[in-house]
């Protein structure tokens, strides 16, 4: 059997030779259609995103701020959404949660990435939270 990367199920040049004969409103039906997202629903789709996001994240600064394994892994990646360079995080961590606190990491990582408000600021003084919480787990040193 031969690895995906020696033999590609797609290869660049056919995307490439297919694109040039698209129009746009081709390629956007295409992908509509392959991310299953429907063009009239989309703001509704987004409210929910972010509706959910918002509880997710309001569940998950508390149990980051406690001191167990599994806080520790919501704060580090909580902290990675605040500041990625300073807090980088490494997304195979998040095997070590139970499914609700990994499917609240997601909705908050769905809410984010919208963009709306930095995840700190869903919080009042969230900015000193946060680096309250990175200095109590020790990343604060690259500031």
């Amino acid at each position: 059997m031969t690895s995906s990367s020696q033999n590609p199920l797609i290869k660049l040049e056919d995307l490439r030779a297919y694109s040039q004969k698209c129009t746009p409103s081709q390629v956007i039906a295409t992908w509509t259609t392959f991310v299953g997202l429907n063009i009239n629903t989309y703001r509704q789709d987004i409210e929910i995103v972010r509706k959910e996001g918002t509880a997710a994240l309001a569940r998950s600064l508390p149990i980051a701020l406690r001191d167990t394994g599994q806080s520790g892994v919501v704060a580090k990646f909580l902290l990675g959404l605040y500041n990625g360079s300073r807090f980088p995080f490494d997304m195979t961590e998040l095997r070590r949660l139970d499914h609700e606190l990994l499917l609240d990491c997601v909705s908050v990582l769905s809410m984010d990435c919208y963009r709306e408000k930095e995840v700190h600021e869903y919080f009042e003084n969230g900015q000193d939270t946060f680096e309250q919480m990175a200095d109590d787990r020790g990343l604060n040193a690259a500031k």
